[in-house]
């Protein structure tokens, strides 16, 4: 993820795992037909990038009634050890 976070930041990169996306791409469609949930965790650098994607993607299947949202750890706030745990 180093690699790629050098490449993100010169812009050379996404920012998140092509692979994941590709299989996500390739199970929306089964998926919404059987109304199985997905959780993908490929956003690595950037899930509100792959998130914008995916959102692309949701609009030009048969089912754009598709729900989708993503978590950004930088967006949620410190995630660390709370104290009187």
């Amino acid at each position: 993820m180093a690699q790629n976070a050098e490449r993100f930041s010169e812009g050379l990169h996404p920012g998140y795992e092509p692979n994941a996306l590709e299989g996500l791409r390739l199970s929306l469609e089964p998926a919404a037909k059987h109304k199985i949930k997905l959780i993908v965790n490929g956003g690595a650098l950037n899930p509100e990038g792959m998130a914008k994607v995916v959102n692309g993607l949701v609009r030009h299947t048969a089912c754009p009634d598709i729900r989708q949202t993503f978590a950004d750890a930088k967006l949620m706030g410190c995630l660390g050890s709370r104290k009187g745990s």
